[in-house]
């Protein structure tokens, strides 16, 4: 039981690092170069998204066709 809990607590300890690492990606893009692009289409990251999703690394159209490809196969 104990080693389940050790797991669990390594598993939260590394989802929380990565997004600790992909919220200072987006900050440091926003500082370069002003706005996010897309990773997939280039497009800028429209403003709402970023303030809702400050992680977003896709406009919300490519997040949109590829959660359609995973959750709908």
């Amino acid at each position: 039981m104990m080693e389940r809990c050790d797991q669990i607590e390594r598993a939260a300890h590394y989802v929380e690092a990565e997004n600790a690492r992909m919220i200072a990606e987006a900050r440091a893009s926003l500082k370069t170069s002003g706005t996010a692009d897309c990773i997939d289409c280039g497009r800028p990251i429209e403003p709402k998204r970023r303030v809702a999703m400050p992680a977003a690394r896709r406009c919300i159209e490519c997040q949109s066709h590829i959660e359609a490809e995973k959750y709908h196969r």
